[in-house]
């Protein structure tokens, strides 16, 4: 089992499915790819931020306990609507698998079928939340193809026991290099907010080079595909080293808050955090004060995860050292709860080790996900 972050593993796994329509070599040669450069660990915000950073005090925390909800077979990502369970594994005839959240164990029923149908998508990467529109559940799927865009009725899927899609838009401008997502939003109004991972593929000396540049936060309508906004947080650097890509430092866990006008940004990888304005793109970024500062000889995971709910946001948060890539994390999570003016409002101090978090919209409900042992816990 791979202990990445588990949007990272969902990447990883529809990139690795994603292999059979792309030339391998290519993503084979992502996989190694590396840089030589050196970062200072003093100047790193400075070098890699292209908003300013302040510090941000930390705020004592307090033991929490979690709620044990059910434990479910082991998910690469989860989706959860009042009292069912979208368990993302997109290796088999579908892409998501739905069973009841009180009986784990029922034959579960196949949803996000793959490519029976000319509508029915191939590979999809996973939804991270859901929203209402006219009565009826709703997300979006990006799927693959020439970077489509689906709009699933999650409630009519459900009731119906059939996929149902009530619209489709590819993402402009030209499709010359396909939008590699790490994560996408409904933003309100119609507009979807895509995390492109910026991938790269030419030819050079005869060998197909790929380079994963920064990524940006795109906010595209979704009726026409039109891109309205990019909005650039990193400078676009080869900062690298034998430990770490340029790409692994600048990984964000990303939420948007209900009416899509601002989202937040936790840092997998640095103790830093931002809250953007999605009309203005403008950014305001914090530093956790007082946290191990990031190091090239030393790995740790920082923000997890992070979902919005309401007035704030929750940010799972570990600051654990990673050893390697199948070894989990020692140590215990915290869960800091923060409002949109980027204020840590509370620090709630967990028992052991999640990867994930939802927040199911139609319950207010949060969950969180240990992927070691498939145990999904609310909060109270």
């Amino acid at each position: 089992m791979l202990f990445l972050p588990l949007s990272e593993q969902a990447v990883y796994l529809c990139r690795k499915h994603y292999q059979t329509m792309k030339t391998l070599k290519a993503l084979l040669v992502l996989s190694m790819a590396a840089a030589a450069c050196a970062c200072s660990n003093g100047d790193v915000e400075k070098e890699l931020f292209l908003f300013d950073v302040s510090d941000v005090k930390d705020v004592p925390g307090e033991p929490f306990a979690l709620i044990a909800a059910a434990t479910i077979d082991l998910p690469v990502a989860v989706g959860i609507l009042d009292t069912m369970v979208f368990s993302y594994k997109p290796m088999g005839d579908a892409n998501y698998y739905v069973f009841p959240l009180s009986d784990p164990d029922a034959a579960p029923h196949l949803a996000c079928m793959k490519g029976r149908r000319e509508d029915e998508p191939m590979n999809v990467f996973p939804f991270k939340e859901m929203y209402r529109e006219d009565g009826d559940w709703k997300t979006y799927l990006f799927n693959l193809d020439r970077s489509r865009v689906l709009e699933w009725n999650l409630s009519k899927t459900l009731t119906e026991g059939r996929d149902i899609f009530d619209g489709v838009s590819f993402l402009k401008p030209d499709h010359a290099v396909d939008i590699i997502p790490s994560a996408y939003f409904h933003a309100g109004d119609g507009q979807i907010l895509v995390i492109d991972d910026n991938l790269e593929i030419a030819e050079a000396a005869g060998m197909m080079q790929s380079r994963k540049k920064a990524p940006t936060l795109d906010l595209y309508d979704f009726q026409s595909g039109e891109l309205l906004r990019s909005i650039a947080l990193f400078n676009n650097s080869d900062i690298a080293s034998d430990n770490w890509q340029y790409n692994e430092v600048l990984t964000p866990n990303v939420c948007v808050n209900p009416a899509g006008t601002k989202a937040f940004v936790g840092m997998a990888y640095l103790p830093d955090y931002c809250i953007i304005d999605l009309g203005s793109g403008k950014a305001t970024g914090f530093k956790l004060k007082d946290i191990p500062p990031f190091s090239e000889s030393m790995k740790r995971w920082y923000f997890k995860s992070a979902v919005a709910s309401g007035d704030y946001i929750y940010a799972l948060f570990s600051g654990a050292v990673i050893k390697d890539m199948f070894t989990p994390p020692e140590g215990n999570d915290v869960l800091y709860i923060i409002d949109w003016s980027g204020k840590i409002v509370h620090k709630y101090l967990l028992s052991g080790q999640y990867q994930d978090m939802w927040h199911d919209a139609s319950t207010g409900r949060t969950y969180l996900i240990n992927r070691g042992t498939g145990e999904l816990a609310t909060l109270p």
